[in-house]
C-alpha cells in the first residue's frame, strides 16, 4: 500500500527525469542504482520471506530517527529563509498540486478514505534538498545554481510539512468527532 508514495518520494526520478530530459549529456546511472537497488531488493526480500520482515521491523525507527538527524541537520534555516517570496509561492504551489493528486484524488476518491494519508503526502520530502547537488553530479554547468535550488527546496520542504502536519491533525480530529462518527438521520 504504501509502496508508491515510497517510491514517488526517491529523489532518484526527479534525476532520471532531469538527466533523460536532455539537461545533462550523460545519465548519471550510478545515482540511480545506489538508491534503487538496496529498495527492490528489501522489496524483494520482504515479500519472499516473512520472517525478514519481523527481523527488520524494528530497524525502521532507528532509521527514520538517523534520517531525521541526518536531513535536519544540512538544511540550513537562514539558507532556506534567503529563498523569500519565491520559496513560499513555490511551496503553495507544489501543495496544491500534491492536494489534488494525493489527498482529493488517490485518497478521498479512489481510496475513499478519511485522508489524513494523503494530506501527509502532500509535504515535500527533505531528501529534496539532495536533489540539485546529484543532478550538477551530472552536468558541471549547473553547480553556480545550487546554493539558490536549495534554499527553495528547503523553505518549500518547511512549508509543507507544517501545513501538512497541521491538515493532518485537524483531518485525524475531524474523523475522530462523536459527530463525524454517527451516520446523519433524515429529516
Amino acid at each position: 500500500m504504501m509502496l508508491l508514495p515510497q517510491l514517488f518520494c526517491m529523489s532518484v526520478w526527479s534525476i532520471l527525469v532531469f538527466n533523460l530530459s536532455g539537461g545533462s549529456d550523460a545519465v548519471n546511472w550510478m545515482s540511480a542504482i545506489n538508491v534503487l537497488i538496496p529498495f527492490f531488493l528489501g522489496m524483494l526480500l520482504g515479500n519472499l520471506d516473512l520472517e525478514f520482515i519481523k527481523f527488520i521491523k524494528p530497524a525502521s525507527t532507528i532509521c527514520l530517527v538517523l534520517m531525521g538527524f541526518v536531513f535536519g541537520a544540512a538544511i540550513n534555516l537562514k539558507t532556506a529563509f534567503h529563498a523569500g517570496i519565491r520559496g513560499i509561492v513555490l511551496a503553495l504551489v507544489i501543495f496544491a498540486i500534491n492536494l489534488v493528486f494525493m489527498y482529493f484524488l488517490a485518497d478521498k476518491v479512489i481510496l475513499k478514505r478519511p485522508g489524513w494519508v494523503g494530506a501527509g503526502l502532500c509535504a515535500t520530502t527533505g531528501v529534496a534538498c539532495v536533489d540539485p547537488s546529484l543532478m550538477a553530479a551530472g552536468n558541471e554547468a549547473y553547480v553556480g545554481y545550487i546554493p539558490e535550488a536549495v534554499s527553495l527546496l528547503a523553505l518549500t520542504f518547511l512549508i509543507t510539512t507544517l501545513i501538512s502536519a497541521v491538515m493532518c491533525r485537524m483531518i485525524s480530529n475531524k474523523s475522530k468527532s462523536p459527530e463525524a462518527a454517527e451516520p446523519k438521520q433524515a429529516a
